[in-house]
């Protein structure tokens, strides 16, 4: 409930039914970094209150007016997914959720993958930045994200994770490894604290990261996971969580290596309005 009710200059509360008594609430956040990008009015549909079969969602965003909205919906609840799948929303992706709680999972003895020579771990540099773009754009211009998989946002697809990484160098992130090879980034791992979930519940999380490995770098990215939670764990991280696709299947192997646990799967939902289709 404090998250529905949660304000924020982005926060859109939309009430449904009939003034004075309501019959339901949405609660959307509108994604102002996207909307850069990609023109259109975009929204992340986050909570919703009331009977959602007596109601259209669909309509109640249109007179809203976004174009674009995504929800995320636990794998578990089939009553909200079937009614999106009604009011035309679409399946998008599936991410699995790992967490790992450093000060308890992570002894100081456990096995660390090797990464040998010449390969060459280290802290992120400024002149590094091209070449982490360069790994960027070749991973994620066809990464079967929503991004990629969504007709709409495709074109842009590999342009909004160079626009994040780019957010992370200049300062965002709180730490950044990246892995060298003949004097060329062939991988990285770019991160940061979460702050707010420290002021929310004062726990101390790592997380909201962005990485890739080259096909040159193959074999780094468990090695790179791997100092990155040994770094958050001498930072006194209690929690750090990891999302990935469902058919990601290299990335969940590792998770599953390093020992990190399986808690949750969540639908990634998206909808067009107009004047969007889904033939754009």
């Amino acid at each position: 409930m404090d998250g529905l009710l949660e304000e924020g200059p982005h926060i859109r509360k939309i009430w449904l039914g009939d003034d004075p008594s309501p019959r339901g609430l949405l609660r959307v956040v509108d994604l102002k970094w996207d909307e850069s990008i990609y023109k259109v009015r975009m929204g992340h549909l986050t909570h919703t209150l009331g009977p959602i079969s007596t109601f259209s969602i669909r309509d109640a965003l249109a007179d809203a007016g976004y174009c674009h909205v995504v929800t995320r919906v636990d794998a578990s609840d089939f009553t909200l997914q079937r009614r999106l799948l009604e009011e035309g929303f679409f399946l998008a992706d599936t991410l699995l959720t790992y967490i790992t709680l450093p000060l308890s999972d992570w002894p100081a003895d456990k096995k660390c993958p090797t990464l040998d020579p010449p390969f060459v771990i280290r802290d992120y540099e400024p002149r590094d930045r091209r070449g982490v773009l360069e790994v960027i754009h070749r991973m994620y211009s066809r990464y079967p994200s929503r991004y990629y998989l969504d007709p709409f946002l495709r074109e842009h697809s590999a342009e909004r994770y160079t626009s994040w990484m780019e957010k992370y160098l200049d300062g965002e992130a709180d730490k950044t490894l990246v892995v060298e090879l003949d004097g060329k980034v062939t991988a990285f791992l770019s991160f940061k604290y979460d702050r707010r979930l420290y002021q929310r519940t004062q726990i101390r999380c790592y997380g909201a990261g962005i990485g890739a490995s080259s096909a040159e770098g193959r074999g780094a990215y468990s090695r790179i996971l791997y100092d990155a939670i040994q770094y958050a764990a001498e930072m006194g991280a209690e929690y750090g969580e990891f999302d990935t696709q469902i058919d990601n299947y290299g990335v969940l192997r590792i998770y599953h290596q390093l020992g990190l646990r399986y808690v949750r799967a969540q639908h990634t939902f998206h909808l067009h309005l107009p004047p969007l289709s889904l033939q754009e």
